[in-house]
């Protein structure tokens, strides 16, 4: 079983992902964070200085064989809502 997910600030859906342990991603996320290299880690710290939440939320539980799949359908679906996501592929790799 596998979590497509999304991360939010509240308002405004940043980032799409999959993972199979949501507690320990979101804190993997916000611990990545610390090193600014990438859009996704610099939005989350920017968040946080400001004394913003990041928040997860859940779009799909699916079987793991269409994880990548789906991933790459929501992020796809997440940019046609008008999201400026920061993902920086379009979503499928393995993690």
């Amino acid at each position: 079983m596998t979590f497509i997910y999304t991360l939010s600030d509240g308002k405004n859906i940043r980032y799409v992902g999959k993972t199979k342990y949501l507690d320990r991603r979101l804190n993997s996320h916000i611990y990545e964070s610390k090193l600014k290299r990438t859009h996704k880690e610099k939005w989350i710290n920017k968040v946080l200085l400001n004394g913003g939440k990041i928040i997860m939320e859940i779009l799909e539980i699916c079987d793991d064989d269409y994880a990548n799949q789906n991933e790459i359908y929501w992020i796809e679906q997440i940019k046609c809502w008008g999201f400026d996501v920061v993902n920086l592929s379009s979503g499928g790799a393995v993690s």
